[in-house]
């Protein structure tokens, strides 16, 4: 163009140079950009964020911060993709306090931040496990006019979830109290962060912030804090939560039944729950009498698991976990002839079951 005595625009330049970030040639990409201010020709927004992404591409983020800053000294405002390329890039380099400059930096400059946004940040600062950063971050970003709606906050706790973030996903789960409204999903997703990792205290804690405020928990979030405080041996309050299921007239699955029997401490209470199950017309199934049989604080004496055997036959088929409780019981009160006819396999698979019980009575009796 030159030699035709054509001087290329910034239009034309621009595009150029977006070829060569494209092709990943960032060095070519920048010097054709430094040469507009030989030719004295103005640099826009879309020739900033073009060079923006030339320098991503070639990993040379410092060189990428220094051109969005040197934008909003010439007053040209960003685009929201460069700048969510360069908090990217940042979360890949472990630079976590560029990427927390850079998201007040935007809601200074007028840009609206998204999900992507958010979540490079977030993800920025959970590299380098700064928890408290992040969760400032997003009551900022609230408090600086940018709406977060559940949708954001749902997906960044799912994102947390899935990266075994389990602090980040509680932050943005108990938004409450930030002047932000989590929704069921974001609580709920919290909560299986936290069950994921066995931080049974905060799973719970997340499902009594629902119930305490006005949010509506399922039964999902219901079972997991009956989990969640069976495993931290407090079983007055797991049963305490199926009651309140009960009450809210919650429609609960086979899988909440069994996990309710067996947190079970008294006969009555077993007997409550297979009551419920008739009146909501849930048949048990076979892992939900293996609960029970298998529950050692309310296990039933060899005579009832004979009558529990027989009346599975009629509805569900026992299983080599339903024969193996059986054997154990049975062993536990000497009643060896007594135990129900079974398959070869299945005969084995509740010796070997047995035998962990009752290592000297096996082969004397069996």
């Amino acid at each position: 163009m030159r030699g035709a005595a054509v001087e290329p625009g910034n239009v034309a330049v621009s595009a150029a140079a977006g070829a060569q970030a494209r092709a990943r040639r960032w060095q070519s990409a920048l010097h054709l950009l430094g040469g507009m201010a030989e030719q004295v020709l103005e640099s826009n927004a879309i020739s900033y964020c073009v060079g923006v992404t030339a320098c991503m591409g070639g990993r040379q983020w410092q060189t990428a911060l220094s051109a969005l800053w040197t934008m909003q000294r010439n007053h040209l405002t960003p685009y929201r993709d460069a700048c969510n390329a360069a908090i990217s890039s940042s979360h890949e380099r472990q630079a976590w306090p560029l990427a927390v400059a850079l998201l007040p930096a935007m809601l200074s400059w007028g840009v609206e931040t998204d999900a992507v946004t958010c979540i490079g940040v977030l993800s920025a600062c959970e590299k380098d496990l700064r928890w408290q950063e992040a969760s400032a971050l997003l009551q900022e970003t609230a408090q600086g006019g940018s709406r977060l709606e559940p949708r954001l906050l749902n997906t960044v706790a799912s994102a947390s979830a899935k990266g075994r973030c389990w602090r980040l996903a509680v932050h943005v789960g108990m938004m409450e109290g930030k002047g932000l409204l989590p929704s069921e999903i974001s609580m709920t997703i919290a909560s299986t962060a936290c069950q994921s990792l066995f931080r049974w205290q905060d799973a719970y804690a997340c499902v009594a912030q629902m119930d305490w405020g006005r949010l509506r928990p399922d039964a999902v979030s219901f079972v997991g804090a009956a989990a969640s405080s069976m495993s931290t041996q407090r079983w007055q309050r797991a049963l305490a939560v199926f009651a309140s299921m009960r009450q809210r007239e919650m429609v609960l699955s086979l899988t909440a039944f069994g996990t309710a029997i067996g947190l079970c401490r008294a006969w009555s209470q077993v007997l409550g729950v297979l009551s419920h199950m008739q009146r909501s017309h849930t048949p048990p199934d076979a892992p939900t009498y293996n609960s029970w049989m298998l529950n050692t604080q309310v296990r039933p004496p060899w005579p009832y698991a004979m009558f529990v055997v027989a009346e599975m036959r009629e509805t569900v088929e026992p299983d080599t976990q339903t024969y193996a409780a059986c054997s154990i019981i049975c062993g536990n009160g000497r009643q060896w002839s007594r135990l129900p006819s079974m398959t070869r396999d299945t005969r084995q698979a509740a010796l070997t079951r047995l035998a962990m019980h009752h290592p000297l009575d096996v082969a004397a009796r069996w």
